[in-house]
């Protein structure tokens, strides 16, 4: 039996309550009331007042509100049963049978510092709500109370001022509501200002996404697994990752796939776009996010010529041949960039240039030098792939115009294709391209750059030379600068490229994972967890004393795992079901079960060498370098299910497979190879020698993870940031 998290009490259950078309009742006439009706009204709520002395006793904003017809305000006294020794009991039951309305009752006449209502009353209005099962909250009560509020903020729109639908809340539980109050104040001041401005633009486009289909197609029914990627852009979503794998892109898709896409571009959106960006798109740019047009096959090779078509205001199309000069407009719309205006370019003979730049795997400290002269000095417009953190968006000059390229699941390849096009476009027209998770173009005179979260990047300078392509990472560690450098030097561009540091080694660092060590590594590969268009690739089998490093694979670690871990004389024994889960990409959800001679042959065919043992240590690890990195460390036999119990995904993700994963941890264990050569020393035969090295690796594992011998600990640990130090760099 599978171990999990042991609950620890003491916290809450934070809800929103929807209030649309009920009331609250507030028991009060003070200015705590008057705050509470605020927050109500502002939730849709029909707000009563109850109170004695009904209106002359209530405060200014309260009698305001009741003039502008905002709520109700009743006099206690007025009720049948105000009097005698239940009064309070009685006239509340009265009034409650006739408003059954009510769903929500809060009392504020109990305020510590001015109680206008006594421990005994409170209690014969606690008593008979409940009785209604109606919730209620107590002031200053805690044991009266079925709820209690959050220390909250509303965010505005930063150019309106309207209030947004983004709220957030803080909660003590009790211990400190002076400092939930601090830790709100400086939660707000720590978010960006259009953060409402952006959660108001993600709502458009998610209602886009399913409104304008649904008009097309009303009597369409929903299948099962739209459902499920529907659950993606739900505020209540369970799914915990917005990479889950998906076909490529057809260029002739049904009503079902076209809603589907929309759908999971919105999760993508949310998921990677700046909030900056999110917050200032029209409403036209909005649309054409999830615009459905492409004159480009997804399939489309590199060493095609065609038309670059693009948006009205976007990058005009051109031949694309080393001997064009000039740009013939196309009034079809972009599939993978936003539109922003482009300033004209002048008559000019000089040709661009293209820079295939690393960009690092996301802290701008890591940026190398050269890489930091293009984005902060040369650049007049950047093209940015969705990886690309906003902390290295944010170096880029406020003049210079940066647009966010939809390399979106499904749809890689016909991104990729426009966005080489569109840097050949411009280098023809004099431009400097650089390109990474990051791509930068300039017009002639100025510098262009293309940012995207690949690993190279391009950027396009007339003044200083040909155009350059920005990559996170390194642009040769599958950020596909080969293809693009085959591409651009078939276009009469020879690009430069720029190394940079790579997240393979970078990410494990930051991890506190060597990718080699003395004594326990002594090489690494490094590999890619999935192919060109989606397909599957084959995984290097299990050497002890290697590192295996899988990057773009997490979004599949179902498969990944199962391809290491499984051959077949496993699959009889059913231990490969506790490694594995429905809920993350599972071959159920692609279409039933496989028996046990097919699923051998395919785990053969999708790994080259032995099986993994099922206690080898592997670390997730997620958005390396970044404040909200997470790793999270266990084996292979129990990393999926501490996948899904570690909460949302937080791509990009890669991960660490091997003894090196645990030789840096606590004390340090440097003798995992060691004890190769001392137990290859005994007289013992290969089967008792094997024999021993497992059980002593299953117990350096259990000290590395805490575990009692019954395993009654958890399978896995979690690590949450980066070190402090990196605040200062």
């Amino acid at each position: 039996m599978a171990t999990y998290a042991r609950p620890e009490g003491g916290a809450s259950l934070i809800l929103s309550f929807k209030l649309h078309n009920k009331t609250t009742l507030i028991v009060g006439s003070g200015t705590l009331a008057a705050s509470r009706a605020f927050a109500a009204l502002e939730a849709d709520s029909q707000v009563i007042i109850l109170a004695k002395g009904g209106y002359e006793s209530a405060c200014e904003e309260l009698q305001y509100r009741a003039q502008h017809n905002q709520l109700r305000i009743v006099d206690w006294d007025d009720l049948p049963g105000s009097s005698g020794p239940s009064s309070h009991a009685d006239t509340l039951d009265n009034f409650l049978d006739s408003t059954p309305e009510i769903s929500l009752v809060t009392v504020t006449e109990t305020l510590s510092t001015a109680p206008r209502i006594d421990r005994v009353a409170a209690e014969q209005i606690y008593k008979a709500c409940r009785t209604r099962r109606i919730p209620v909250n107590t002031t200053d009560i805690g044991d009266l109370s079925d709820f209690s509020f959050t220390s909250s903020h509303r965010f505005d729109h930063p150019d309106s001022g309207r209030k947004t639908a983004l709220q957030i809340g803080v909660t003590t539980n009790g211990h400190g509501c002076r400092l939930s109050a601090r830790l709100r104040r400086e939660i707000v001041a720590k978010l960006p200002r259009e953060v409402g401005a952006a959660v108001q633009n993600v709502g458009y486009l998610r209602a886009l996404a399913k409104s304008e289909q649904d008009a097309l197609d009303g009597s369409l029914a929903v299948p099962e697994d739209e459902a499920r990627e529907e659950e993606e852009i739900s505020e209540e979503s369970s799914v915990s990752t917005p990479n889950r794998p998906v076909p490529s892109r057809s260029t002739e898709e049904n009503a079902i796939e076209i809603r589907r896409r929309r759908i999971k571009w919105v999760a993508q959106v949310s998921e990677y776009w700046p909030i900056s960006k999110l917050a200032s798109m029209s409403e036209e740019e909005l649309k054409s996010v999830l615009a459905e047009e492409s004159h480009l096959s997804p399939n489309t090779q590199p060493n095609d010529t065609k038309d670059l078509s693009n948006g009205d205001n976007s990058l005009p199309a051109v031949q694309l041949s080393a001997q064009d000069q000039q740009a013939q407009v196309s009034s079809q719309p972009s599939l993978h960039f936003e539109h922003l205006p482009i300033p004209p370019s002048p008559k000019s003979t000089k040709r661009g240039r293209i820079l295939l730049v690393g960009s690092g795997p996301g802290h701008p400290s890591l940026l190398t030098i050269a890489t930091h002269t293009a984005l902060t000095q040369h650049a007049d417009l950047v093209l940015s792939d969705k990886l690309v953190p906003a902390a290295v968006l944010n170096l880029i000059p406020k003049h210079v115009q940066v647009r966010i390229a939809r390399k979106f699941p499904g749809n890689a390849e016909g991104a990729q294709t426009e966005m080489m096009e569109a840097a050949v476009e411009a280098a023809n027209r004099g431009m400097t391209v650089v390109r990474s998770h990051v791509h930068i173009f300039s017009l002639h005179p100025r510098l262009f750059l293309l940012l995207h979260p690949c690993t190279h990047n391009f950027v396009f300078n007339s003044t200083s030379g040909p155009p350059k392509q920005l990559k996170q990472g390194d642009p040769v560690v599958y950020g596909r600068a080969g293809e693009e450098v085959l591409y651009f030097r078939s276009h009469g561009f020879e690009p430069l490229v720029i190394p940079g540091v790579s997240s393979a080694l970078a990410a494990p660092t930051f991890a506190g994972i060597p990718v080699t060590q003395r004594g326990v590594a002594e090489s690494f590969i490094v590999c890619t967890g999935v192919g060109r268009k989606g397909k599957e690739v084959q995984l290097p089998g299990y050497e002890r004393s290697r590192t295996l490093i899988v990057l773009m694979g997490v979004a599949r670690i179902r498969q990944v795992v199962d391809t290491l871990l499984f051959d077949e004389r496993d699959l009889g024994s059913g231990d490969h079901m506790a490694a594995t889960s429905p809920n993350l990409g599972s071959d159920r959800d692609q279409g039933g079960d496989r028996n046990t001679l097919s699923q051998s042959t395919q785990q053969q065919r999708r790994r080259e060498g032995a099986a993994y043992p099922p206690h080898t240590p592997i670390a997730i690890i997620e958005r390396a370098s970044m404040p909200d990195q997470r790793v999270i460390y266990s084996t292979l036999k129990d990393i999926v299910r501490a996948l899904e119990s570690s909460g949302e995904q937080r791509p990009p993700g890669m991960m660490v497979i091997g003894w090196a994963v645990l030789a840096l941890s606590g004390a340090g264990d440097m003798g995992v190879l060691d004890e190769n050569i001392d137990l290859s020393a005994d007289s013992a035969g290969e089967e008792e020698v094997m024999g021993t090295l497992e059980k002593r690796d299953r117990e350096r594992v259990q000290r590395w993870l805490g575990l009692g011998g019954d395993g009654s600990a958890l399978g896995w640990k979690v690590r949450e940031g980066i070190e402090t130090g990196w605040d200062s760099l």
